[in-house]
């Protein structure tokens, strides 16, 4: 197509541009926080199909945007805006053309670690939920029970409830549910006991101690009572049964290693598997892998999760030639 003019006899064809197009995909999009989305740019009618991305939020919305790079990797902010949703925009240079994309944030995926104390009697309690992802939507549930919760941070969560006769003597799994919008549910394996486990100690105070600054991270008032109430090798047995600490699916975290990182700072401080993640970090010293090498999920949680798992399975030679086996 074109234009034709007739100037005195000469006729002048003028031949039209195409139309300069630009699609995002997707489009539309949703995304949990705490993750990233990669999106991409088709251009058509212009042999230039360079981009500049950007992300805004709609007219009157209130909270961040979020942030995007050059290459189109979008990543949320970590508290969502209100409204829920911001426009992902990529123009070209010349001539300016746009396309857009709306996409909804969701609340993050909710992890939890551990929860404190680990055993409670029947009846009334209250206790206290470690993890990450969690939000003022959150619920506790307690084999499928919900739980009166209170968010305190994103790593933390109260909650009271009351246990049955009938849990006397059971491990109940328990979860953390985020609500809408984007409702989804731990996976972790964490459970509570139901009912007294204390008696007359076995070992002392001292004794139990020492014990836990070579098989956990260190003592706590919880944890010092469990092992002068159980004794060391009840424990031990105790610790090889115990459900491993989890590390984030690489698909529910976002592109850096921050939620792999903090999760294992959340494991060693809170995690119900103590003797476990002491043995892992042990395995870790002596079969290395560089996070500046691994930088992602994708390739450092497999490798933790491969020494959580066959932790009491493991032997290996230290450097002071000692040998070690679990």
């Amino acid at each position: 197509m074109g234009i034709r003019f007739i100037l005195a006899g000469l006729t002048v064809f003028i031949p039209a541009y195409a139309q300069v197009t630009v699609t995002v995909s997707p489009s539309p999009a949703f995304v949990h926080a705490g993750t990233f989305l990669q999106f991409s740019a088709k251009v058509t009618g212009t042999t230039s199909t360079g981009v500049t991305w950007s992300v805004a939020l709609p007219a009157g919305a209130t909270g961040s945007a979020g942030s995007i790079s050059a290459g189109g990797r979008y990543t949320p902010p970590g508290v969502l805006p209100v409204p829920n949703t911001v426009i992902v925009t990529a123009t070209t240079a010349s001539p300016s053309t746009s396309g857009t994309a709306n996409v909804t944030i969701w609340n993050p995926y909710p992890t939890l670690a551990s929860i404190n104390p680990a055993n409670v009697p029947v009846g009334p309690f209250s206790i206290t939920l470690n993890g990450s992802g969690f939000v003022h939507q959150s619920v506790a549930v307690l084999g499928g029970v919900a739980l009166d919760t209170t968010y305190v941070s994103p790593t933390k969560l109260l909650a009271t409830g009351t246990t049955t006769a009938a849990q006397s003597g059971s491990q109940v799994a328990i979860l953390v549910i985020n609500q809408d919008p984007g409702s989804s549910a731990s996976t972790d394996v964490v459970t509570l006991a139901v009912g007294a486990t204390t008696g007359p100690p076995v070992v002392t105070a001292n004794v139990a101690a020492r014990f836990l600054d070579q098989a956990a991270f260190g003592p706590d008032a919880a944890t010092l009572a469990q092992v002068q109430a159980l004794g060391l090798s009840a424990y031990i047995n105790q610790q090889f049964a115990a459900p491993v600490s989890p590390y984030p699916d690489p698909a529910t975290t976002g592109f850096g290693l921050n939620q792999v990182q903090a999760r294992f700072f959340t494991n060693a401080v809170h995690g119900q598997d103590q003797l476990r993640q002491r043995v892992a970090l042990a395995l870790g010293e002596e079969f290395v892998v560089s996070a500046v090498e691994e930088n992602t999920p994708t390739q450092l949680v497999p490798y933790l999760q491969i020494l959580q798992n066959d932790a009491f399975v493991a032997r290996c030679k230290c450097d002071v030639g000692t040998e070690i086996r679990t």
